[in-house]
């Protein structure tokens, strides 16, 4: 049994990290995520990073997360992910943002920005609705 109150947030988030890496649960799933928040947040000062959002670096398939290599981003309105099959020679890259499709770009930097692009337009049209 973890004391966890003897353990630093970093030694909390490895421990997670190995405990749920290879279960598929909803639990294990809204975990990743977190620890995926943190790694990204720990990692801000990148400068290849589109607009301000902090993609993950690309990741092999994980069970409950996505079949495919992926790369993901957590914005204000949920995960997003990028999506694309590496053994292919030419595939494209299919965005999602809160399990709606988006669309896809030709290469990971196009499918970037249009995530940047699609959540600015999404931005002006809840400004509107909201009156700010």
């Amino acid at each position: 049994m973890k004391d966890w109150n003897s353990l630093t947030l970093d030694q909390m988030v490895e421990y997670l990290r190995e405990e749920y890496k290879f279960s598929s649960s909803g639990d294990a799933k809204c975990i990743y995520h977190l620890i995926e928040f943190y790694d990204n947040k720990n990692k801000a000062s990148d400068d290849t990073i589109p607009s301000g959002l902090c993609w993950s670096e690309p990741t092999p398939p994980i069970i409950g997360i996505s079949r495919y290599d992926h790369v993901t981003c957590l914005t204000p309105l949920g995960v997003a992910i990028i999506e694309w099959k590496s053994w292919k020679q030419s595939d494209s890259y299919s965005l999602t943002i809160v399990n709606e499709y988006i669309g896809e770009g030709f290469d990971l930097d196009g499918a970037k920005q249009l995530a940047v692009e699609w959540l600015s337009n999404k931005h002006k049209e809840l400004s509107l609705v909201l009156g700010i």
